[in-house]
């Protein structure tokens, strides 16, 4: 079964070395990105918007935090 993007959220909140690891993947992410609009596909948790908040989240599960729910 699936986790609703709440529970992954919880997680997040709870782990401290998750946060560290994706923060810094993240923070490289957006080093590495060319100035302008960007997409994140499969945005779930909502947490890449901490490091991108100009960035467009979306995923497959609505969120409040997320911009777009879509399916491909």
């Amino acid at each position: 079964m699936e986790k609703a993007p709440e529970a992954y959220r919880d997680i997040w909140q709870r782990k401290p070395v998750l946060r560290e690891i994706y923060g810094d993947i993240y923070r490289r992410i957006v080093a590495a990105s060319v100035p302008g609009p960007m997409l994140e596909i499969g945005g779930g948790s909502g947490n890449f918007k901490d490091f991108a908040p100009h960035a467009i989240s979306s995923d497959i599960m609505p969120a409040a935090w997320l911009d777009l729910v879509c399916d491909a």
